[in-house]
């Protein structure tokens, strides 16, 4: 679906619908050029491609691909030409070729790279400038760095927990994965220990290091978004039904707690800066 925003008052109204191709549509990307939106389908692992009018309606369904078990993201690439999608179920990611002024999407032909068995891939995200990217493992509470290479193309570099040392990671599960504006903090959240992992990124190898873990505040934070200036972070627990906004520290990337808001079973939360 799409939807209209007031730009006075941030309220919604509908302006077109379209069929996801697919089971189970987990999450849509809109191209860098606003032209084609992609959907991920958890149920049956279909990625579908549509084409996006300037009003905000949906055009001609313009590709429909088998991703593979349990398709979770579609993440493009900062240079808008190739898009990615972990595949929960099979422990891999596609990489997909993306032409946004043809409007096609198709495999590359080294269609997948492979994560740890177990892995459970949940969410990627990339650093805007440099060649890394970063993968949740959403089962076995890990993040992996990716290196990007000249073809665009990704390899695994290495591993490591979302969890500090010592905890017992039965019945977590990681939800959201984001980079800050600076690229120097990766933020992650775990749904049973309740937290927000936040990690280091060496600029010069994209490794993660885990720095510590803030408490959400509730129960089972499935959803996070930092607001466009990196100096807010907005988290949704989804069973304690609630929204809880932390202060980032400029400097460090430390969050500090600032307010509580009830809503009932937050599964995203969204900063936007409206014109």
């Amino acid at each position: 679906m799409s939807f209209a925003v007031d730009p006075a008052t941030g309220a919604l109204s509908q302006l077109d619908r379209t069929s996801s191709d697919g089971r189970g549509p987990a999450h849509v990307a809109i191209d860098s050029t606003g032209g084609h939106v992609l959907a991920a389908n958890y149920g049956d692992g279909a990625v579908t491609m549509v084409a996006l009018a300037p009003d905000g309606t949906f055009g001609a369904r313009e590709a429909t691909l088998d991703s593979g078990a349990n398709a979770h993201q579609v993440a493009l690439a900062p240079g808008n030409d190739r898009a990615f999608v972990p595949n929960l179920g099979d422990d891999d990611v596609s990489q997909l070729l993306f032409d946004p002024v043809a409007g096609t999407l198709g495999f590359d032909v080294v269609a997948h790279v492979a994560v740890a068995s177990g892995a459970g891939p949940r969410h990627l995200a990339f650093h805007p400038t440099a060649p890394w990217a970063w993968l949740l493992g959403e089962t076995d509470d890990t993040l992996t760095t990716l290196a990007v290479d000249a073809s665009g193309r990704l390899s695994v570099q290495g591993a490591g927990s979302t969890l500090p040392a010592g905890a017992d990671g039965n019945g977590n599960y990681t939800a959201e994965l984001a980079l800050d504006p600076t690229g120097r903090t990766l933020y992650a959240s775990n749904r049973g220990d309740d937290s927000i992992a936040r990690f280091s990124v060496d600029p010069a190898t994209g490794a993660a290091t885990l720095l510590d873990t803030t408490p959400t505040q509730g129960s089972w934070p499935r959803h996070f978004s930092l607001d466009p200036d990196g100096a807010l972070l907005a988290v949704g627990n989804q069973r304690s039904d609630t929204v809880v906004v932390f202060a980032v520290d400029p400097a460090t990337g430390a969050l500090a707690y600032r307010t509580t808001t009830a809503v009932a079973g937050p599964a995203f939360v969204g900063i936007v800066a409206l014109p």
